[in-house]
């Protein structure tokens, strides 16, 4: 069974740039794995450029057959050519919070530290709070 997660980037200009990830979404995987490989604006937003994930690698990595054992991301439409997962844009955090997709856990980065909450959570938390990350 999978753990499905959202992943988002609160722009330099005020936007918001929001994707989906099927696998792992729980805060001791994608959580950790956003801290230690995707903690700056540019490479977050690069994650997020590509659209919605599959799975979540250390490296965004290059195209591979969809189902191969790799350490790198896998995208639905880069490496199992689907269409309509593309990634979601928000005029503003408000308009984020309004209209995003909610998931079993949610992550947000804003000023290079990443968020997060769950269901059990009504407000956004530091993923390194919870985890005790050395950021």
């Amino acid at each position: 069974m999978s753990t499905n997660s959202t992943i988002a980037v609160l722009n330099t200009n005020g936007t918001v740039t929001q994707i989906y990830c099927h696998w792992d979404g729980y805060l001791e995987y994608n959580g950790r794995m956003l801290v230690e490989n995707y903690a700056t604006l540019e490479l977050a937003t690069k994650l997020v450029k590509k659209g919605d994930l599959s799975s979540l690698g250390t490296t965004i990595g290059r195209k591979h057959k969809f189902g191969a054992k790799v350490d790198c991301c896998t995208y639905y439409g880069r490496d199992r050519g689907e269409k309509g997962v593309n990634a979601k844009k928000f005029k503003s955090l408000a308009d984020f919070e309004a209209k995003g997709r909610y998931e079993e856990y949610n992550y947000l980065l804003i000023d290079g530290i990443w968020y997060y909450r769950n269901y059990s959570r009504a407000t956004y938390t530091a993923v390194t709070d919870d985890m005790k990350i050395a950021a």
